[in-house]
């Protein structure tokens, strides 16, 4: 789960920055922190993030994407150029650091890499766990070859392995050491078994969806029945006058006409392939799920919309309003949030959304006592920002200065009555964050 996270020097964040999704001294609405008795900490399930347009939200969003593309995937020429705050020319040539503080069953870890972006090289990196009154180095690298690590491994041929693996990837410029690390055999040792959990965190348990971006849970709807119950369900309860999700067989080669022949080669080559279940596309806002039967057949599933139980007549997602679609697309999140431990970032939740509806989401996504994974989400829908629904410290905000450097705050700072109209409050510019007009 996610503790903390700083960085600085991307995009419209000049100076350092900290978001932090541990709980304040707030006691009200208990329910809504994670469930981390084993380590004490009070971490939060919720953040909403609040700021006028072009105050930095959907950048802060970007700074932990990028960071996590960078952990994945490496650093790639040209695609970080630019990046830098780019208002003040001194922070061209200065570097950019990006920090994370993740619990790790139970276990509190700091894991971290510093980048000179322009040039595409990495300067530093670190691993560390966090003890109440002490810290254990599992590995950094910071121009100092020759002592990478404090850690002991009880294993001496592991040890001597991981002493040269951890040489050998400090001196790659352009990929970290944790991916360099996560795929070899040592990996599987238990005292380094961090390492492939931290990297799988970033990877699969990470999850970051932007406004017109599609949620990969979508590709699910029609092929999982337990998941189409559910979302079937809340589309009914949210008033949508859609009552069921269903799929209809279609041919392959009349549904994809459209498509060039080498895309409709490599949509069979890729069911081919796949060993168990089906590919799932979303083409032209319609989704689909193609598999291979035992007779070597190309079996396609057109996605249909049922409306007031009128069995009769069938709707394509592409003709459901943009509100509609935009639901199909993160309903899925709650689903996927109930089966696995997640930490969830949504950019611009309300887009296309009524300001109930949004509301209702979150609503819904804070009902799951049991939940244990992380929702947040950038917004403007004031509705939100009321402290009967959500806590003081899941409330933060965004707002630029003279120079147009960005910068994080949290509700907490002020220590509002719990009894404060905030949503007022905010438009009216007590916490900064809105657009000031000119006349």
């Amino acid at each position: 789960m996610l503790v903390r996270f700083n960085f600085n020097n991307y995009k419209s964040y000049r100076d350092n920055n900290e978001f932090s999704m541990l709980a304040g001294r707030v006691r009200k609405y208990s329910h809504h922190l994670l469930n981390t008795k084993k380590s004490k900490l009070k971490l939060l399930r919720l953040g909403l993030l609040y700021g006028k347009n072009a105050s930095g939200k959907s950048n802060f969003v970007k700074a932990i994407n990028t960071s996590k593309n960078i952990i994945i995937q490496g650093l790639k020429q040209g695609d970080l150029y630019n990046k830098h705050f780019r208002l003040n020319k001194k922070y061209f040539n200065k570097s950019t650091t990006f920090q994370y503080e993740l619990l790790i069953e139970d276990k509190l870890y700091s894991y971290g890499f510093t980048v000179q972006l322009n040039k595409n090289l990495i300067l530093k990196e670190w691993l560390y766990e966090l003890k109440k009154d002490s810290e254990k180095k599992i590995f950094e690298r910071n121009n100092d070859k020759d002592k990478l690590t404090d850690l002991v491994i009880k294993d001496a041929e592991i040890s001597k392995k991981y002493h040269m693996y951890l040489s050998d990837a400090s001196q790659n410029e352009e990929k970290l050491i944790l991916k360099e690390l996560q795929d070899k055999s040592i990996a599987n040792n238990s005292e380094l078994k961090i390492i492939k959990q931290i990297y799988f965190w970033f990877k699969e348990k990470l999850i970051i969806l932007y406004p017109d971006s599609h949620y990969e849970g979508i590709n699910y709807i029609g092929e999982n029945n337990d998941l189409n119950d559910f979302i079937s369900q809340i589309l009914d309860d949210f008033d949508t006058g859609i009552t069921k999700i269903i799929s209809n067989r279609v041919n392959f080669e009349d549904t994809f006409s459209f498509l060039p022949a080498d895309l409709k080669n490599k949509i069979i080559n890729d069911v081919t392939d796949k060993k168990h279940g089906g590919v799932n596309l979303v083409i032209n806002d319609n989704l689909f799920n193609i598999e291979m039967n035992n007779k070597g057949e190309v079996i396609v599933a057109k996605i249909g919309l049922q409306h007031f139980n009128n069995e009769n007549e069938i709707f394509d997602t592409n003709d459901e309003s943009d509100g509609t679609k935009r639901l199909l697309d993160i309903l899925p999140l709650i689903y996927s949030m109930k089966k696995s431990n997640l930490t969830v970032i949504v950019d611009e939740i309300n887009r296309s959304l009524h300001p109930n509806l949004t509301v209702e989401f979150i609503k819904r996504f804070l009902k799951h006592e049991d939940m244990q994974s992380q929702l947040i989400v950038s917004t403007h829908e004031i509705g939100l920002m009321n402290l009967n629904l959500v806590r003081r410290d899941e409330i933060w905000f965004i707002d630029q200065d003279n120079t147009g450097a960005s910068s994080l705050k949290s509700l907490d700072m002020f220590k509002e009555r719990f009894d404060k109209k905030v949503g007022l409050a905010y438009l009216v510019g007590r916490y900064n964050g809105i657009p000031n007009f000119k006349s």
